[in-house]
């Protein structure tokens, strides 16, 4: 009996998660209003990409599409599968505002559909519904689904489908195949890789994986899987060295090592300017979405660490405990735990001292899926606290409605008003760098984007570092 009623709540934790999954497409390229900086510069050159074959400082394919360190301090560290993927969708769907954010809605609803699937393979039906609902009303897969900028999904999307690979035989109740394994591994590699600042959380990873299957006794097995993470990076690595020696530019904090000597100096000099740069940039707010129209100075997207992640942070450990009460017998949900802790913390440590908050919080919000989905998912299924999981989802409903609220309404009048605060970084970063020229190239870009930008406006993007815009295009 309790089977035959629990099925239809089922079915309807289903039908409304479905219904809270479509909804990010109403209105996708009408709301928000404007395109931010990130927005207009990855669609921007992406289309470049699309339409020349090379980017918006005419490199041609180039690895990391994006260009040099300009005056502005621009360098899109995006992987070349992630600007080719991109530029091939604005070719089917076109040239438009509502194209280029469906791209966002649909890698987002790639990867719910692959947060389902893990849970499935470790939970069954029970576990995959629970976590489909709490995926749906999370209020930072609004935030990415909505906007040109797919840099976290794609982070996302491939660190899922390494876990649906490798969670597949638990199911099938069998060993891992050689295939599984290797792929796993790739995917892994290429989802912690796309920002140099997760890469530390590649390694943390790569740990893991050779525990869970250390029991198997087949040394093969954490070989197999490592030799996939190296395959992946591979590429990155072709592109890394221009993208590291250009951000070095930007971390004059580093400079003070140089005049240290000796290791315990050393030491100590960069965990003080590690310390003092996370401190700096802990917002007192909880819910006040204000600043950056990326959401990344007062809410925790971005440059800032506010007070919801670092509970995120503080959740972690007790997630962790919670999982390992309810499973002590079963190392699969070893896998999902040790990658969230280490995507997050990899990602925060490492950022936190090269002045990369952005990156740093990115790592924070896919590990929010793995942390958070995790552990009410635990909770789910144990005997004792069943009706926490409800509880979580009710709280994720009304934090979303407060969250989307304020993203809808108020997106435009911040995409404006964030104007002053980027001109004056811009001239700060030509005073760094002697590229005055290169400001005053992209004063007429700023102008133009915190408008209420129209698809032509986007598609004639002239003002990129080059200051011919897209070389070849819209001429």
């Amino acid at each position: 009996m309790f089977g035959f009623s629990r099925a239809p709540l089922e079915l309807s934790v289903i039908l409304a998660s479905l219904l809270l999954l479509m909804m990010r497409l109403w209105q996708v390229g009408k709301i928000p209003a404007g395109f931010h900086s990130d927005e207009t510069m990855m669609f921007a050159n992406s289309m470049c990409l699309r339409h020349t074959g090379h980017d918006m400082w005419g490199e041609s394919w180039g690895f990391f599409s994006g260009g040099p360190v300009n005056s502005y301090g621009f360098f899109i560290a995006a992987p070349f599968h992630l600007s080719l993927t991109y530029g091939a969708w604005l070719y089917l769907a076109g040239d438009t505002i509502a194209a280029a954010r469906s791209f966002s809605v649909l890698i987002s609803l790639v990867v719910v559909a692959c947060i389902v699937a893990v849970a499935y393979n470790l939970l069954g039906r029970r576990g995959a519904v629970w976590t489909l609902a709490l995926s749906a009303v999370s209020p930072w897969t609004w935030t990415i689904s909505r906007v040109a900028w797919v840099h976290t999904e794609f982070i996302t999307m491939h660190l899922f489908i390494a876990l649906v690979v490798l969670t597949r035989h638990f199911r099938r109740d069998r060993p891992p195949s050689n295939t599984e394994l290797f792929w796993g591994g790739l995917f892994i590699g290429v989802a912690l890789s796309q920002f140099y600042s997760t890469l530390s959380a590649a390694i943390i990873a790569v740990l893991a994986m050779v525990y869970v299957y250390r029991p198997t006794r087949n040394r093969a097995k954490p070989a197999i899987l490592i030799a996939g993470l190296v395959t992946s990076l591979v590429p990155f690595q072709m592109g890394f060295g221009q993208y590291a020696g250009n951000r070095a530019l930007q971390m004059a904090s580093f400079q003070e090592l140089e005049t240290k000597k000796g290791i315990i100096d050393k030491t100590w000099t960069l965990a003080r300017i590690t310390l003092e740069h996370f401190w700096q940039h802990v917002g007192p707010d909880f819910m006040i979405f204000e600043g950056d129209p990326n959401l990344r100075h007062h809410s925790g997207w971005g440059g800032e660490l506010s007070w919801p992640q670092i509970l995120l942070l503080a959740l972690l450990p007790i997630a962790a405990y919670v999982i390992y009460k309810n499973f002590t017998v079963n190392r699969r949900y070893a896998i999902p735990i040790v990658l969230s802790m280490g995507g997050a913390l990899g990602g925060l440590l490492t950022s936190s001292a090269t002045g990369e908050q952005v990156n740093a919080n990115r790592a924070l919000v896919s590990a929010h899926f793995l942390v958070l989905g995790c552990a009410v998912i635990g909770l789910v299924v144990s005997p004792v606290l069943k009706k926490l999981p409800v509880v979580c989802v009710v709280l994720g409903l009304v934090f979303s409605a407060l969250f989307l609220h304020d993203y809808f309404t108020g997106y435009g009048d911040r995409s404006r008003g964030w104007f002053q605060y980027e001109v004056r970084v811009a001239g700060e970063q030509a005073q760094l760098t002697g590229d005055f020229e290169g400001f005053y190239r992209q004063i007429p870009d700023f102008t133009r984007k915190y408008g209420l930008l129209s698809e032509r406006g986007l598609l004639f993007y002239e003002a990129a570092g080059s200051g011919r815009g897209c070389p070849g295009y819209g001429r």
